[in-house]
């Protein structure tokens, strides 16, 4: 159901709503919101927000990676985006496919939550870098084709104590913006994976994530201790693609700060740089439907269906142009170590934890409803739209060219090509791809290269390489503390 300005309206009204935060989500995943008094909501609903395109362009550090107020620079430099040079606005679009949230309702009843999509302020078009809009696009593809994408997220991440709820003034307790290790204080001591006692001893911290996850709606199905120090898994059901990457996204921006205010400092950094720690993944168990019928068509009456093979394979044959997406960070490729849990390998197989797809059907007890693959290449600080995005393309691909996958491999000591190991080798891929730049177009292409880039730049000048090798190391996770974990 989708509500009228008017309809939305009077829902906020109804709840004594004083406060309408309206968000619009980047390239990274990360939300950025106008908070809008009653007196405006009534033109904002109706006409949208204006906000300043360079949000489109900020690089991991939330700095503009581009030199957008060089019009002549920009030409020269990044031609597929001059229409982002001077800093022109984009227009947030209230999303009103359903009621505005009330992520806290216990604490802050009166302030709201309303995701927003953008537009070209000038043509009113699909801002070519929202990135709702190119999920919508993959989306549409594989709807002609006559399917759908299921998708059941498995996100890991961290929770700590602290002394107190956060204040940015204090530098003492916050240096940089981010706590220090020892600033810091363990919910549970690791290395005993679904541990019971410590799912009780942690039970407050569980009843709070679980109030925030009812409120905005997500459809939480576990909580669990993972192996990690303070390290945690959540799990949702199967939602539609485009529902699944909004529950990400409100999970990972609105879960951290609405625990800080209880005195837990979260991030879902895949490695929190400190000695000790657990790599997190995000594992995106997904299917394809009939759209007709809804029936899952990765399975058949023998099992896992040759369309199913076909999708295997286009994952496969695209994993090098999409690892700079599902690993956007330099933090990211930390995760791929032997005996880490993590992926290691481009391969596929049953129950093969170090393949980058594990294949749940009935050859493993699944049922045929819920026979699936599971994605194990992404970080919890991916993009889910974007990931969800290069998932359903190349698979699309797959199933178009009628590729065929190669064996399953059960063995986490086979030969096959390892998944990129750097963030720059991953980046050369993406952009030497075709088929990334048939996905998601010449101007995201050369944004995301951008970004990307900038990040790169950043960390090198940040580490001295006539160091030594430990002084290198302490530079590069200062760094990333100040980068990526808050």
């Amino acid at each position: 159901m989708v509500l009228t300005a008017a309809e939305c309206l009077r829902e906020l009204e109804s709840r004594k709503i004083e406060q309408l935060r309206l968000a619009w989500c980047d390239l990274h995943g990360r939300w950025h919101a106008k908070t809008l008094l009653p007196r405006a909501w009534p033109r904002a609903l109706a006409e949208g927000v204006r906000a300043a395109s360079s949000l489109a362009l900020k690089d991991s550090s939330g700095r503009t990676a581009l030199p957008v107020f060089d019009a002549e620079r920009m030409a020269h430099e990044f031609p597929q985006l001059t229409d982002f040079a001077m800093v022109g606005d984009m227009l947030w679009r209230p999303d009103l496919s359903a009621p505005p949230l009330v992520p806290d309702p216990v604490h802050t009843p009166h302030v709201a939550f309303l995701p927003c999509t953008a537009q070209d302020a000038r043509t009113g078009a699909a801002l070519a870098l929202d990135p709702q809009h190119i999920l919508a696009g993959s989306l549409e593809r594989l709807r002609q084709a006559g399917y759908g994408l299921r998708v059941g997220l498995e996100v890991e991440f961290h929770v700590w104590s602290v002394a107190r709820p956060p204040d940015p003034a204090d530098q003492a307790a916050w240096p940089g913006g981010a706590p220090e290790a020892n600033a810091l204080g363990l919910l549970h001591p690791g290395h005993q994976l679904l541990s019971d006692r410590n799912a009780w001893v942690c039970q407050r911290l569980f009843d709070r994530i679980a109030s925030i996850t009812a409120a905005l709606g997500l459809p939480l199905a576990s909580l669990e201790i993972e192996m990690g120090p303070s390290q945690f898994e959540l799990v949702l059901d199967a939602q539609d693609a485009a529902e699944a990457a909004r529950s990400l996204a409100l999970l990972r921006g609105l879960v951290p700060p609405l625990l800080a205010r209880e005195a837990w400092f979260s991030s879902f950094i895949c490695r929190p740089p400190w000695e000790g720690v657990m790599a997190s993944g995000w594992h995106v168990h997904h299917c394809w439907v009939d759209r007709a019928s809804g029936r899952n068509v990765f399975a058949d009456a023998q099992g896992l269906s040759p369309l199913a093979g076909q999708v295997i394979a286009g994952e496969l044959a695209h994993a090098p142009a999409m690892t700079t997406l599902a690993v956007p960070t330099l933090n990211g490729y930390e995760r791929f170590r032997a005996a880490a849990l993590s992926p290691q390998r481009n391969l596929w197989g049953r129950d093969n934890r170090g393949a980058m797809l594990r294949v749940l059907d009935a050859e493993r007890g699944v049922s045929l409803d819920a026979t699936r693959i599971e994605h194990r290449l992404p970080e919890p600080l991916a993009n889910p739209w974007l990931v969800l995005a290069a998932l359903a393309a190349a698979g699309l691909d797959g199933v178009e060219r009628s590729l065929m996958p190669p064996p399953p491999c059960e063995s986490p000591y086979a030969e096959g090509a390892l998944i990129t190991q750097e963030a720059a080798d991953a980046l050369a891929d993406f952009r030497a791809s075709p088929f990334i730049e048939r996905t998601f177009g010449p101007i995201f292409v050369e944004a995301w290269s951008a970004l990307v880039t900038s990040a790169l730049r950043r960390h090198a000048e940040a580490v001295d390489r006539a160091d030594g090798e430990g002084a290198r190391r302490a530079a590069s996770r200062n760094w990333q503390r100040r980068e990526y974990l808050l």
